[in-house]
């Protein structure tokens, strides 16, 4: 049988425990949000990029139609 020095002991570790768990899992949800982040800013910039890409090759290509009629 336990005494309540040892539970008290043990009631502390645990909660050291349950709270160096959040800790951890507070770090890595903050790391996923931020990659999750920095990935769709990074999307959004490709995505806009290969627009304005496409934009304008399309003029080029209209361009040098109109110039060759």
């Amino acid at each position: 049988m336990l005494n309540e020095a040892q539970l008290g002991t043990m009631h502390t570790l645990a909660l050291l425990q349950l709270f160096t768990a959040f800790l951890i899992f507070s770090k890595w949800a903050v790391a996923l949000i931020a990659s999750l982040s920095n990935m769709i800013l990074l999307l959004m910039k490709y995505s806009s990029s290969t627009e304005e890409m496409i934009f304008s090759i399309s003029d080029n290509n209209l361009a040098d139609f109109s110039s060759f009629i």
